[in-house]
């Protein structure tokens, strides 16, 4: 998780779920804040789906968070905080040592290490290890959705060929680097 990620607890259709607030950004006086769904230990779902909401003062003075409905305004404070930050949005959910942990098909938490990110035709790309098993990788492709940011794997053979295959020559070319 990263270091200024804030576990929270919203009621939200008259229930109590934790997100992780990962990111804030101020636009005309509004605050805007980026939330990735989570268990109460602060693991986030296996979709990793990021929403903005923004604080509303209420009656007493109070702030609250509020889901942000207009799409234009939702993707203008999405665009602020990833312009601002200038990396992608998976690395607010990784630790000091680039680790992060989704839940698998049963729930159960998997810790992956991310290795690199790119950007290709548009989208953004990343690729991550299983850290218990460190053989080989995964490519996760990050998705700008009306509602938030999603992370998932690619359903389409041939893209993630060719997304495996750019990985690939990247991490040949750093290992040329080192070598010399």
């Amino acid at each position: 998780m990263n270091k200024d990620a804030k576990l929270i607890e919203l009621r939200v259709s008259d229930e109590n779920r934790w997100f992780l607030d990962v990111d804030q950004a101020e636009i005309n006086g509004v605050v805007y804040h980026a939330l990735i769904k989570c268990d109460e230990n602060g693991i986030p779902d296996a979709d990793c789906h990021m929403m903005v909401e923004k604080e509303k003062v209420d009656e007493l003075g109070e702030i609250e968070l509020v889901p942000v409905e207009n799409s234009k305004e939702f993707n203008d404070a999405l665009d602020m905080m990833i312009a601002r930050q200038g990396v992608s949005a998976i690395e607010n959910i990784t630790d000091e040592d680039g680790c992060f942990e989704l839940s698998d098909e049963n729930g159960e938490p998997v810790k992956f290490e991310l290795i690199d990110s790119m950007e290709h035709n548009g989208v953004i790309y990343h690729a991550v290890i299983p850290v218990d098993d460190d053989d080989s990788f995964v490519v996760l492709k990050q998705s700008f959705e009306e509602d938030g940011i999603s992370f998932g794997t690619i359903d389409d053979d041939n893209e993630y060929e060719e997304i495996g295959n750019l990985f690939l020559e990247r991490f040949a070319e750093e290992g040329d680097e080192v070598d010399e």
